[in-house]
């Protein structure tokens, strides 16, 4: 049996749902990790260990909630141009750099029956770059560390993000 190094998070998706303009999302959440010596580094030792468990369960959370405003917006635009409809064609994927690690997620892709043109919806309607957007929240983090630390020092801190 392999005893696990680090903390062990696991995330089971409840729901995730749109009605009119809400957004919802359900999830449990197990974390394991090995209990610390009772000693003056417990604390730290669980503070770190569920602080990385939270950031488990942020990308998870975000890439839900990605996936499902992708959905939407294709079955929002499902009549296609000139209102002859659309074929599904699979998904693409693309990933997210956000202050809480990388996230990768499926985009659904489209042909337009009018012409047999396709695209990704949400990458027109988002403006996201072709392969990997950075969030506005990990620029401004950036942005924020620049003025504060150096260069040099803000990328090693950025570069401590979990993939």
């Amino acid at each position: 049996m392999r005893t696990p190094q680090g903390p062990q998070a696991t995330v089971a998706l409840d729901h995730v749902k749109i009605q009119g303009n809400r957004l919802t999302l359900g999830a449990e959440m197990t974390l394991e990790l090995t209990l610390p010596d009772q000693d003056a580094d417990l604390p730290k030792h669980l503070e770190a260990a569920i602080e990385s468990g939270g950031q488990v369960l942020k990308r998870r959370l975000f890439q839900q909630a990605i996936e499902q405003a992708d959905r939407q917006l294709v079955l929002a635009r499902r009549q296609g141009k000139q209102r002859q409809g659309i074929v599904c064609r699979g998904t693409t994927p693309f990933t997210f750099k956000t202050l809480f690690g990388t996230v990768k997620v499926r985009r659904q892709r489209i042909e337009h029956k009018a012409d047999g043109s396709t695209e990704v919806p949400s990458a027109h309607a988002w403006q996201t770059p072709s392969q990997v957007a950075l969030t506005a929240g990990l620029c401004n983090a950036v942005c924020d560390g620049m003025l504060v630390h150096s260069a040099r020092r803000t990328v090693a801190r950025i570069q401590q993000f979990p993939d």
